[in-house]
């Protein structure tokens, strides 16, 4: 990836630009890759970056509609909430939305 710690930037601020990057570069993906791209590409990072830090910007990032997020949870997994993060700008359209068991 292209993207390199800049000496006068924030940790913050490279996280952002490297969470755009990936997300950009990959047209989309599950947090879950996300974060553990992000984790072991840092893993050497003297700031101790965590998964709960870059968790902490993403969250931020999609309040500041930075990045667009998808929550679902699948019919076979009903105790696991899944994210899928997209690109800034990026437009969903859901024609048809199915009810199982009460839930929409």
């Amino acid at each position: 990836m292209a993207c390199k710690v800049g000496e006068n930037m924030s940790k913050t601020d490279d996280l952002r630009k490297m969470i755009t990057e990936v997300v950009e570069m990959n047209q989309g993906m599950k947090m879950i890759e996300l974060i553990t791209y992000l984790v072991v590409k840092l893993a050497n990072d003297e700031r101790m970056i965590n998964s709960d830090v870059i968790l902490a910007i993403i969250e931020n990032m999609e309040k500041k509609k930075e990045l667009v997020v998808i929550n679902y949870v699948l019919p076979q997994m009903n105790y696991r909430l899944k994210m899928f993060i997209l690109p800034k700008g990026t437009q969903i359209d859901v024609p048809s939305i199915v009810e199982v068991g009460g839930v929409v």
